[in-house]
């Protein structure tokens, strides 16, 4: 049995998912890096996208629409407005409004109540770090 295929058959979809295809009225088809994405926003049936940079992109789609051109597995979901990347998020904390991540480019989002005990089992080692700080 050979798993040769198999594993270059992973790795071309996996390649894949490291870029998004958009269209923007202005620019035209564009392929951006899912990388370089910070977190969602909907606004309606709008989405705004957070870049690295600084620069934002609205895009009229659902954000249901968006999350679903994305790879799972790197985005988390933490409240019907606020799709977030995974590797973008440096804390989580409980505050008076309830559990609130913060990101790489210093934006703090709440997370749902519903959503809290799964948000905290997948970034326990960051909330954990935080809570133990003197």
């Amino acid at each position: 049995m050979n798993l040769r295929p198999l594993v270059l058959a992973s790795q071309s979809i996996k390649l894949r998912c490291d870029t998004l295809r958009v269209y923007l009225p202005k620019q035209g088809q564009q392929q951006l890096a899912v990388s370089e994405l910070v977190y969602l926003r909907s606004e309606g049936n709008y989405t705004w996208l957070f870049w690295t940079n600084g620069q934002q992109t609205l895009l009229p789609r659902t954000l249901k629409y968006v999350e679903a051109k994305l790879p799972a597995n790197a985005f988390v979901r933490l409240h019907r407005h606020h799709t977030v990347n995974s590797s973008h998020v440096v804390g989580v904390c409980q505050k008076v409004t309830g559990l609130v991540v913060r990101l790489s480019n210093g934006q703090s989002l709440v997370v749902a109540r519903r959503r809290r005990s799964q948000i905290l089992k997948q970034f326990q080692s960051l909330y954990e770090r935080l809570e133990n700080r003197p």
